[in-house]
């Protein structure tokens, strides 16, 4: 038995599109690059642009929430009032160091947000 086979061959070249990217992403910055020092930019017109949208110089800054691990019954931060983490997770490892040194002690500790524990 004779048969004609009929195919299409479709060829999807994936390093073109990642080339095609990174061209782009180079025209941008060069483009971003020539545009700071032009006659446009250093316009009064393009400043007062630029301060509508900056009106204040001055910026509210925001820290990130710290962690204490302190007692159960007074939340009083343990170790002296130095057990305060810029994250939970260090404060949680903290915690689990205190519970393997005194087992009896990590029963009393929790990890709270800084601000609700009491200094000693």
């Amino acid at each position: 038995m004779k048969r004609i086979v009929r195919y299409e061959m479709i060829v999807i070249d994936s390093k073109y599109k990642k080339q095609l990217f990174q061209f782009f992403a180079f025209t941008s910055a060069l483009f971003r690059h020539f545009l700071r020092g032009n006659a446009a930019a250093q316009s009064p017109l393009s400043r007062a642009t630029q301060k509508m949208f900056v009106p204040f110089e001055e910026k509210v800054v925001v820290r990130q929430q710290a962690y204490a691990v302190a007692t159960n019954y007074d939340n009083k931060a343990v170790n002296g009032g130095k057990a305060f983490f810029d994250s939970e997770s260090a404060a949680y490892d903290f915690l689990d160091a205190q519970s393997a040194a005194n087992p009896t002690l990590g029963e009393t500790l929790h990890v709270i947000p800084a601000h609700e524990a009491m200094s000693p």
